[in-house]
């Protein structure tokens, strides 16, 4: 499997709603609506998202386009009214509390945010996320001279994973309003001296 990068914001908006479908916290957020209803949303959301990283080259997805992942550089990750404006994006920020978190603890040329990262349900298993995790922390930010890479996730599943990849829990919290559990991550890069 290899991955390309593709600007098609629609696409990757589709395959993050269908791996987001009956997410825990897209449940919260939809709940009581029917599944074509909150899939309709979902891919209206992640559109927006996906144009939004788009504006900074964050988007990158399988060659099979059956998982995407987002990210941001640093100082973008706080995106700004008028970046929000202009992607369509502005209810859709990363949790603005966390990212105030993050900006104090880091020096922010040197960090990326790893905003969403899906794979539809037919190809989890496949090792997908870590290729896209990769290839986003090694090849994109990586290349810009980011070295400490940022993400949540509100699975436990899903903090397992991205343990077993090298990020470490610097908080965890229970978000009052749905009650799920949020894990904020870290993972340092030691750049190879040449």
């Amino acid at each position: 499997m290899s991955i390309a990068n593709n600007n098609q914001t629609d696409v990757v908006g589709d395959v993050l709603a269908v791996a987001f479908l009956h997410y825990p916290v897209m449940d919260f957020a939809f709940e009581g609506e029917s599944e074509a209803a909150q899939a309709r949303k979902l891919k209206i959301m992640f559109q927006c998202c996906a144009n939004a990283a788009r504006l900074f080259d964050g988007t990158i997805q399988t060659e099979d386009k059956d998982g995407a992942l987002l990210w941001l550089p640093g100082p973008k990750a706080p995106l700004g009214l008028w970046r929000e404006l202009r992607a369509d994006v502005a209810p859709h920020v990363p949790d603005k509390e966390v990212l105030q978190y993050v900006t104090k603890q880091v020096n922010v040329k040197q960090m990326g945010l790893i905003w969403l990262v899906g794979v539809e349900h037919k190809s989890q298993g496949k090792g997908y996320c870590r290729i896209l995790m990769e290839r986003a922390m090694r090849t994109e930010m990586g290349t810009q001279g980011m070295t400490e890479f940022w993400l949540t996730t509100d699975t436990v599943v899903k903090a397992k994973i991205y343990e077993r990849l090298g990020f470490h829990v610097m908080v965890e919290r229970v978000i009052q309003s749905s009650g799920l559990t949020n894990w904020l991550m870290r993972k340092l890069e030691v750049p190879s001296s040449s």
